[in-house]
């Protein structure tokens, strides 16, 4: 059985107990075991929390990552296109409350690298002459005669795995399927179904915790293509 502080602050406490040397004494002697338990206890705890918070610092703070640490936030770049898609359908389902759909909307932003990210997605099917910057994309949504649209994203791939390219920052891209499907009144019609890339990026910004702050890794897609 692994002993810690506060079990040998227990076998102390027996042991204090049992060697009392009179009745007289209990009352103080417990009363200092009392004390000798929580201070010991409180440091336990006081310890764990500072070596948690050191453990956090230095995966945040570390100035390049491991191998394993970039497959991870590869992954999370995956998921991060996946909620793209799930947004998007949100936003252009144009049964839902208007609030709801705006939400959706004002949480995409926050996927990506900066603003003004440029994409080839068109209700149309056709793909886009030049810039095509995702707020076109939502005006395009708003006047489309659908009453909602679905885009979905399978089989994504990390085609270019993330490399350094910079302090601080490093990049890949993904290939996947992208299919857009649009429904008006009770037919479905099928915009585009084709294969799809995407540069994303990890990448420290600073993050704030409470009154503190610090410089943590992240993960943002980029421009489609």
């Amino acid at each position: 059985m692994k002993i810690n502080k506060t079990h040998i602050a227990f076998i102390l406490t027996g042991m204090i107990i049992l060697g009392s040397p009179t009745c007289e004494d209990e009352g103080s002697e417990a009363e200092y075991v009392k004390e000798e338990v929580s201070s010991t206890n409180k440091h336990v705890v006081t310890q764990t929390s500072e070596n948690l918070r050191q453990s956090i610092e230095s995966n945040f703070e570390a100035s390049d990552l491991t191998q394993q640490q970039k497959i991870a936030f590869e992954e999370r770049a995956k998921q991060k296109l996946l909620d793209f898609a799930e947004y998007l359908t949100l936003f252009a389902s144009k049964e839902l409350d208007t609030t709801f759909r705006y939400q959706a909307w004002q949480m995409i932003p926050s996927l990506f690298v900066h603003e003004g990210i440029e994409t080839n997605i068109k209700i149309t099917g056709h793909d886009p002459e030049g810039s095509y910057p995702l707020n076109d994309l939502r005006q395009e949504i708003q006047h489309s005669d659908f009453s909602s649209i679905m885009l979905e994203i399978e089989n994504i791939l990390v085609t270019n795995p993330s490399k350094w390219i910079q302090e601080a920052e490093y990049k890949g891209s993904l290939v996947f399927t992208r299919n857009m499907r649009g429904i008006e009144s009770s037919d479905t019609l099928v915009i585009s179904s084709v294969e799809g890339y995407v540069d994303f990026y990890i990448k420290k910004v600073l993050k704030h915790f409470g009154n503190d702050s610090l410089q943590v890794w992240n993960v943002f897609l980029g421009d489609f293509y």
